[in-house]
């Protein structure tokens, strides 16, 4: 009796009748564990995980302006990366408004006074103040944000994030 309600709810499928049936079998089931398992890490972006991803926090907040360019002082680094996205460097080749992501796995770097570096907290990949590797693992430079210089006042274009494979002097935007 049991069996005949058995076989008319569940299709049990042939039995298996040997080892290498069931070891078949067995390592059918795990491929298709195992591949599921990696579909899943794939497409996980480590968003609440990693306390240092966080993507591009400020990307599509549009133009903020950051103040009067004056206010900007040779060797300064004004790091905006909580309200705006931004780390913004002063140097003798101009400003420059840095994304503070890294280049290497997109985790969000930070800004260490003392090194005058910014320090990427998941691999250890360091930047300098123009954005250039200073230690790897990344071999790619921090992209920038447009900036420019209206009435007297830095402007950043969050919408405008540019990538860049090496530092150039188009980069930076003279204040004076």
């Amino acid at each position: 009796m049991i069996d005949s309600v058995l076989s008319d709810e569940v299709q049990i499928s042939e039995p298996i009748n040997s080892r290498r049936e069931f070891l078949k079998r067995s390592g059918l089931v795990l491929g298709a564990l195992t591949l599921s398992a990696g579909l899943v890490l794939a497409n996980d972006d480590g968003e609440g995980e990693d306390e240092g991803r966080g993507g591009n926090v400020a990307a599509g907040k549009g133009v903020i302006d950051l103040g009067a360019g004056s206010s900007f002082k040779v060797g300064s680094v004004l790091d905006r990366s909580k309200d705006v996205g931004a780390v913004i460097s002063s140097s003798a080749n101009g400003l420059i408004a840095l994304v503070p992501i890294c280049t290497h796995q997109g985790c969000t770097t930070g800004w260490n006074a003392a090194t005058q570096s910014l320090n990427c907290p998941c691999h250890g990949a360091q930047f300098s103040t123009t954005g250039e590797v200073l230690r790897g693992p990344t071999r790619t430079p921090l992209a920038r944000y447009a900036l420019q210089l209206k009435n007297g006042h830095v402007l950043v274009d969050t919408n405008t994030l540019i990538k860049r494979s090496k530092i150039q002097a188009s980069d930076f935007i003279k204040l004076k």
